[in-house]
């Protein structure tokens, strides 16, 4: 949902070249030996259990998803009515959700938005934790804050790490991991701090996608 004016911080004053990652091996899953978790589709390892919770696999939530990311969400305990963008090219998301790569024969985005209305600060909070533990770098847009404008709407902004992704949502991950907000201007990102674990989780995640 990153929109028309957000145009500015998140890309500066160019465009966004929107080529599709590779997801050459995104569509199967390794079984996991005798103690390990499954990582996400598009992971080549495993993550060690402590690292990397179970989550039952079941229906997408949206068109638009990665199936793991999917499955992520709703065990970080978010509906389907809280999707508000997946998959998208629309100008006003500046290709930051245009086609990150193919799964079982469908398009996906790695980055989600949800909407924030009814939450108070802490269920956000609260919110951006669980997401965090499931593999997500997520910001919450406050309007007027950590560099969103102040005429923009409020919502969260998501990554799911474990999967292929256009080095733009790379850049994203890694100023989560960096303590910034993911928009141009690189700023420090103050109304919510991830835990050490999950900084941990979304770092583990990542490098066993994309290279340093």
């Amino acid at each position: 949902m990153d929109t028309p004016r957000a145009l500015r911080l998140l890309l500066g004053l160019s465009a966004v070249a929107c080529a599709p990652a590779d997801s050459s091996n995104v569509a199967g899953r390794r079984v996991a030996a005798p103690g390990e978790m499954p990582s996400p589709s598009g992971a080549p390892d495993m993550l060690p259990a402590p690292l990397w919770p179970t989550c039952p696999s079941a229906a997408l939530l949206q068109v638009g998803l990665h199936p793991e990311a999917s499955d992520r969400l709703r065990c970080a305990g978010v509906p389907s009515d809280a999707i508000t963008q997946t998959l998208g090219n629309a100008a006003a998301s500046a290709g930051y959700h245009a086609r990150d790569g193919v799964v079982n024969g469908r398009d996906y985005c790695a980055a989600v938005d949800l909407h924030s209305r009814g939450l108070s600060t802490e269920q956000i909070r609260a919110l951006l934790a669980r997401l965090g533990v499931h593999g997500f770098a997520a910001w919450y847009r406050e309007p007027g804050s950590d560099g969103w404008p102040a005429d923009e709407a409020a919502h969260i902004h998501a990554v799911f790490v474990g999967v292929p992704m256009k080095p733009e949502l790379q850049s994203q991950v890694r100023d989560f991991l960096s303590g910034k907000n993911g928009l141009a201007d690189r700023g420090a990102y103050a109304f919510w701090t991830p835990a050490p674990e999950v900084l941990d989780r979304v770092r583990a995640l990542f490098q066993r996608i994309t290279p340093p």
